[in-house]
């Protein structure tokens, strides 16, 4: 469980810095960075949540943990596949302008 833990921190911390670097990259503002880092602290409060409020009975206590752990990584690789998805149409509208 400790390797869960420090495999989900590690990497959605490389995640979102990635994602960060690359809008700080293209971005016309430089506080549009922050909006991908500090979706860490939120992510982090609803995985906190969820794992207080709601308790299913059907899995057992680690199958819950590497899923809400799952779910947190899920979350920082989709928001890098975003953020590359928003910054290659704004490369390319800058090209043709």
């Amino acid at each position: 469980m400790l390797f869960a833990l420090i495999f989900t921190v590690s990497i959605s911390i490389f995640l979102s810095v990635l994602s960060s670097s690359i809008i700080w990259k293209y971005a016309s503002h430089s506080w549009h960075g922050f909006i991908t880092s500090g979706s860490m602290a939120v992510v982090g409060i609803l995985m906190m949540l969820i794992f207080d409020l709601w308790n299913p009975d059907f899995l057992t206590l680690s199958a819950y943990v590497l899923l809400l752990y799952g779910l947190c990584v899920s979350y920082f690789f989709i928001q890098l596949i975003v953020v590359l998805k928003i910054t290659k149409q704004r490369r390319l509208t800058d090209v043709n302008l």
